[in-house]
């Protein structure tokens, strides 16, 4: 896989599904918004923003 920088997601990924806003503790669903910021052979971080407080956050998913 070669390595990318920033871009749209198409689907959310499961391991993201349900994951919890830092501040409101607000569910992300699969329609959520998400962008990925670094996509490599390891790993893949997420940048989503939670629909109901606006919060930014980051996911970082780690491949086996």
């Amino acid at each position: 896989m070669s390595e990318r920088d920033e871009g749209k997601v198409g689907a959310l990924p499961k391991e993201l599904v349900g994951a919890d806003c830092p501040r409101c503790g607000f569910k992300i669903s699969q329609d959520t918004e998400v962008t990925f910021n670094r996509e490599d052979s390891f790993f893949v971080g997420y940048s989503l923003t939670c629909p109901a407080c606006g919060n930014e956050f980051c996911y970082t998913l780690y491949f086996k």
